[in-house]
């Protein structure tokens, strides 16, 4: 399967939840594309979020049978986690698959995270309730624990984890059908031991930084604390060795310059010279494409007319 470029973690957690054409992470795969149309929407039943997950086919459709796939990949950044060998995680989200025609049984939906796959079998709801009558949404989100292991000897710092969202479905002649995914959400939960980026400052005496240089170049990773310190003291060290030598000499040429005492008779008394000493100052510088489909035939038009209201936007 071809995915799309990847997200970082950070962007999928504060996007809108909908197709990669409606400024979502999501892109669509579709068996059939004539006949398949997607959308991000936000009928009643999605009120409580931003948007939702929407795959329809109408009655005019040719095949007996579809497949649809919403996937994604989520970019990791390994350093914030430090240590791990495994990165835990939780995957939520609810499906809704339907029918306006022989509304009964069951059908699988099955999801992955990274190699980890998960397979639910959810009730074939009434597109006729949901849509014209506002009935028929009681679904409870399905939820999974999982690991990624990061290998041993990995010195990649970046994962990439995708995500999918996989159904398969029959249909007959002249009917309409519904798929809807709702609030799928990847969330880790291993605890970061880094903070990348700056956001967090630690004390400076401890403090450890990543900085962009290429992984492996000794300024990779450097101890500010060791750094700026051994430059303040050794700026210190020289600065004080400068003066007290100034003032020594100072003190010295003070004393040897004061009115001499009387001469003592015998002997020659000469002045001494006074030396200018020039002062030193130290200082230191330091959504996929697709078309349309035929207008629904009668028995239809009721539910596609409250379909294009509850959508408001127009599918791919």
């Amino acid at each position: 399967m071809e995915f799309l470029r990847p997200i970082s973690y950070q962007d999928f957690l504060s996007s809108n939840g909908g197709l990669l054409n409606d400024n979502g992470p999501w892109m669509v795969s579709r068996s059939y594309v004539d006949d398949i149309n997607c959308g991000s929407i936000n009928p009643w039943f999605c009120e409580d979020i931003e948007t939702c997950l929407s795959c329809w086919v109408f009655p005019s459709a040719t095949q007996t049978s579809y497949s649809v796939s919403f996937h994604t990949k989520v970019a990791v950044d390994r350093r914030q986690y430090e240590g791990a060998i495994t990165l835990e995680y939780e995957w939520s989200y609810t499906p809704w698959f339907g029918r306006d025609t022989n509304v009964f049984g069951k059908i699988n939906v099955t999801t992955s995270v990274g190699d980890n796959s998960y397979t639910e079998e959810i009730e074939v709801g009434d597109v006729t309730l949901l849509l014209c009558n506002y009935t028929g949404w009681n679904y409870t989100p399905f939820k999974h624990f999982g690991s990624i292991y990061f290998p041993v000897n990995d010195t990649r710092t970046i994962e990439y984890i995708p995500l999918a969202i996989d159904i398969t479905f029959p249909r007959e002649d002249n009917q309409s059908i519904d798929f809807y995914v709702k609030g799928a959400a990847f969330k880790i939960i291993t605890q970061t031991t880094t903070t990348i980026g700056g956001d967090v400052s630690p004390p400076s005496s401890v403090s450890t930084i990543y900085t962009p240089f290429p992984p492996g170049s000794q300024l990779s990773k450097v101890t500010v604390g060791a750094l700026v310190g051994g430059i303040l003291c050794t700026a210190v060290i020289v600065t004080l060795v400068i003066l007290g030598s100034l003032l020594f000499w100072v003190k010295r040429i003070e004393k040897d310059t004061r009115s001499p005492e009387p001469a003592v008779k015998g002997i020659v008394t000469i002045p001494l010279q006074t030396y200018e000493i020039p002062l030193l100052t130290p200082f230191l510088e330091a959504k996929s494409s697709g078309s349309g489909d035929a207008p629904p035939d009668d028995k239809t038009n009721k539910i596609r007319k409250n379909k294009t209201i509850l959508l408001g936007q127009q599918a791919v």
